[in-house]
């Protein structure tokens, strides 16, 4: 399991790839649009904390959350004129899926057809029993939104 920070970090190295093979300077718009996607998936951890749900990879470590979150991110820019920046934030999403895929089990990206066995509670190896017990995303995960909060406010991305 790659932890937030790691999410934030792969996606921003998939900005610099876009930017090198097209020869293009990707914008603040599409930069934070990338950034949130690549964490995107983990905003189940909030439901599993607060409520003590046990939902973690199932719908938002999917291929239809990421089209679902595509197209409601291409009608809320839509109004802006940026629609074409919508398919930045699936990018980050399906980054964060194939960093999730790293580790076994993988992410259930066939969703609702594919269950993942580690939302079933099962303990799959020593990294995943150290992080039940010290909950080591939600310390990464704090990590990685201070870092796209500096981000934003340096300008260096936007919303």
């Amino acid at each position: 399991m790659a932890y937030a920070f790691g999410h934030l970090i792969g996606a921003w190295l998939l900005g610099l790839l876009i930017q090198k093979v097209k020869k293009i300077k990707l914008s603040r718009t599409a930069w934070g649009l990338l950034l949130i996607g690549g964490i995107l998936p983990d905003i189940d951890l909030l439901s599993d904390w607060i409520l003590g749900t046990q939902i973690h990879r199932t719908f938002t470590h999917s291929l239809i959350f990421a089209l679902f979150i595509f197209g409601l991110a291409y009608l809320i820019l839509k109004k802006y004129n940026r629609e074409k920046q919508a398919i930045f934030i699936s990018l980050g999403i399906i980054v964060h899926l194939a960093l999730d895929s790293i580790y076994s089990p993988g992410p259930p990206i066939f969703w609702p057809w594919q269950y993942a066995t580690a939302a079933n509670g099962i303990v799959v190896n020593a990294l995943d029993t150290l992080n039940r017990t010290v909950k080591l995303e939600y310390i990464d995960m704090g990590m990685g939104v201070l870092w796209t909060a500096y981000l934003f406010i340096k300008n260096k991305i936007n919303f």
